[in-house]
């Protein structure tokens, strides 16, 4: 019988006799393993518990009692009944590895390992034992043991496709996706309908960006697996990768229909949700995962990711992240502080940058220009990348480093030790609590000053992170006591540089159609029901005015037409929307020459989409919001002279809006002007910026230098 493990491995234990049991019990005990075997649990468990009622010290009865317990889900009953038959027969390895089963069943790693430790100790060979004992290393984090064991199984059975399927789960978890897919077609050749196979397939083409590939497979894993929550959970993830979200969502009910019980369910049912735009719906599904795992940071930086989005929130985004820092941000303060690092004021600095974006990505617009133009006499580059997309920008950036770590698959132990070992002096955080995100590493400090910038600048709310770099309109002084960082003030909070295949700007459009198109083009995840609402005011206080809205990759066919429900419910006609899909980089900005004037969402705005407008020569309508998210387009505007374009309330944002609808001499001017006056400005001016930043980078060097001095 089998008994399946964790971290997508599977425990072997069994069912069997050691040696015969003297007789009279015999026959019946060999009668309760034919039923056992059989899968008649009842009539086993009678035929044990009857030798047991002649012989209670019975030790082949206690230990195939115990293994029935832990195939029907009892496994403290299991441990009690298996551990007395060890102290009758101590010496028997296939006791030890059940009573490791038990454990592992329980999560009570360590205890397992030692379990199958001493099963080992007995029989070197003991093939179960040593897949177990694979398991439960992987389990607890010690990898390369775990795959030295579990390679040691497959020697004794070459023919283990669970054993396989296993090495292939580790291979993945290590990032060695080639050899895992050869150990995987390896198990399916032997048993082509194997579930745990056919899911961790799917999961290796999809991390590869292979969805066409991994849909087929994943959806075959349902199909033969059709009660198997982990099946329709990876098909869900693959559906979503694929940009087929409504499908996804679908999926992961299933599996949670199936399996309620488990956190990372509800983490990507969350995450589906929060891509469909149904933000309450996700900030539910995330509080329903902390809830059964309380201990897992990215389900809390989900947690806050989606508040951020949600309007209204900004003291429940502030006490979220207070009680993230207060739960997996004070790890360095436990620990010493020790850097080996040179103490010199005005040595070359060691930059480390650490995101998942490396990739064509709305956060690395952001931060490419800044490693593009980095005085190299000044610091030295160093990039830790989470990113499994490898394309142009991703090649990009490994150029532009000058050391360059691939992390997407090291622990927070391994990424921790590289940070210290490559003697980092300031560690910038790029992503925040965006996905992919290493908080947990930066909460260790492995660098002497650590800073939160571009990717996603939102604060962090961890006092382990140093600084926070953002500009004065985005963070007045007034609300510096909002952040756990210490606001470094910048010229501008992004700095963008105009793509080398970016079209013209054209003339407006208003002035041969004779009537203002409106755009939209933030994803649609933060186009909340207010912002709708907000529009469809809009439009019906202009009769003639049309909206345009652009979505992204992931914006599924039904989120869009809900837009379009909603803006209709409201009493706009449908035929004054058009709605457009993803399309190519160089496209979407093409996508501006359609448009007269862009809407911005709220309370969470643009970043990248309001810079490229304004690149685009299209002005931008936005809300000044309370936190950072809400005030990126208006610290733009600001720094461009267009302050009057940043409205306080919903009514002065229609009222904004129609009132610069109807200028349209001022709008032509604008689209005239914008492209050269961006690339004029703080925003665009890569080096001037990037010359801050590295001055910014050496003050606080110097600080820490000076602090040192005198400790």
């Amino acid at each position: 019988m089998k008994h399946r493990g964790y971290q997508n491995g599977t425990a072997r234990g069994g069912a069997r006799l050691l040696q015969p049991t003297p007789s009279p019990q015999q026959r019946v005990l060999t009668r309760g393993l034919e039923h056992h075997q059989a899968g008649r649990l009842a009539d086993a468990e009678a035929s044990y518990r009857q030798v047991l009622a002649a012989e209670p010290g019975n030790a082949a009865a206690l230990h195939l009692l115990g293994a029935l317990a832990n195939q029907c889900g009892q496994p403290q009953a299991a441990i009690e009944l298996i551990s007395q038959a060890i102290r009758i027969e101590p010496l028997a390895a296939s006791y030890h590895n059940n009573l490791g089963v038990a454990y592992q069943n329980l999560k009570q790693f360590a205890e397992a390992a030692g379990c199958y430790e001493r099963a080992l100790a007995l029989q070197p060979d003991h093939v179960d034992a040593l897949n177990n004992r694979g398991v439960v290393l992987q389990a607890l984090g010690r990898l390369d043991e775990a795959l030295a064991s579990f390679e040691r199984s497959l020697k004794q059975r070459p023919n283990s496709h669970e054993t396989l399927n296993n090495i292939a789960s580790l291979l993945t978890r290590l990032g060695r996706h080639d050899e895992a897919e050869l150990r995987l077609r390896r198990s399916l050749k032997l048993k082509p309908d194997y579930p745990e196979a056919l899911i961790t397939l799917a999961g290796v083409l999809m991390v590869r960006g292979q969805h066409a590939e991994a849909e087929p497979v994943a959806r075959r894993a349902a199909a033969v697996a059709p009660n198997d929550a982990r099946a329709h959970d990876m098909l869900g993830s693959v559906l979503r990768w694929a940009g087929k979200v409504d499908e996804a969502i679908l999926s992961y009910q299933r599996t949670l229909a199936f399996d309620p019980s488990m956190a990372t369910y509800w983490l990507n049912l969350a995450g589906a949700l929060q891509v469909a735009g149904r933000t309450p719906e996700a900030t539910e599904a995330y509080r329903q995962s902390l809830g059964l795992d309380p201990n897992a940071p990215v389900t809390h930086s989900g947690l806050i990711f989606s508040l951020d989005l949600t309007p209204g929130a900004a003291e429940e985004r502030r006490a979220e992240r207070i009680r993230f820092n207060e739960r997996f941000g004070q790890v360095w303060k436990q620990q010493p502080l020790a850097f080996a690092n040179a103490r010199e004021p005005e040595r070359r600095l060691r930059i480390g940058y650490v995101s998942a974006d490396f990739y064509h990505h709305s956060a690395a617009t952001a931060f490419m220009p800044i490693l593009r133009a980095h005085d190299r006499s000044q610091v030295q580059v160093y990039c830790y990348s989470g990113s499994t997309t490898f394309d142009a920008v991703n090649v990009e950036a490994r150029t532009l480093a000058d050391v360059w770590h691939d992390v997407a698959f090291l622990t927070d132990d391994r990424l921790e030790a590289l940070i210290r070992a490559d003697e980092i002096d300031i560690l910038v955080d790029l992503s925040g609590h965006s996905a992919g995100n290493r908080l947990p590493v930066f909460a260790r400090k492995p660098a002497p000053i650590q800073v939160t910038a571009w990717g996603y600048c939102t604060g962090t709310g961890l006092d382990a992170i140093d600084a926070f770099l953002i500009d004065r309109v985005v963070v007045p002084p007034e609300d510096d006591h909002r952040y756990a960082e210490r606001i470094v003030p910048v010229p501008s909070t992004l700095c963008f540089t105009l793509p080398e295949d970016a079209p013209p700007v054209n003339a407006l459009p208003a002035l041969g159609r004779g009537h203002v198109t409106f755009g939209a083009f933030n994803r649609l995840p933060k186009v909340t029901p207010e912002t709708r609402k907000v529009w469809a005011e809009l439009l019906l206080a202009i009769p003639t005015a049309r909206l345009l809205v652009k979505t992204g990759p992931q914006d599924s066919p039904s989120v869009r037409q809900q837009l379009v429900d909603d803006l209709v419910a409201h009493g706009v006609e449908p035929e004054r929307i058009e709605m457009r899909g993803p399309t190519s980089r160089t496209e979407h900005l093409a996508a501006h020459h359609d448009v007269d004037l862009i809407l911005d969402a709220f309370p969470h705005g643009g970043g990248v989409t309001s810079i490229e407008a304004l690149m685009m020569g299209v002005p931008v309508i936005t809300l000044l919001g309370r936190g950072v998210s809400g005030r990126l387009s208006a610290s733009f505007l600001t720094t461009l002279g267009l302050a009057e374009l940043v409205a306080t309330t919903t009514e002065q944002y229609v009222a904004i809006a129609r009132e610069v609808a109807a200028r349209v001499p001022w709008l032509a001017e604008q689209r005239a002007t914008l492209r050269d006056r961006v690339i004029a400005s703080s925003i665009a001016d890569a080096p001037a910026y990037t010359r801050a930043v590295e001055a910014a980078y050496r003050d606080l060097w110097r600080q820490w230098c000076g602090a040192q001095a005198t400790a």
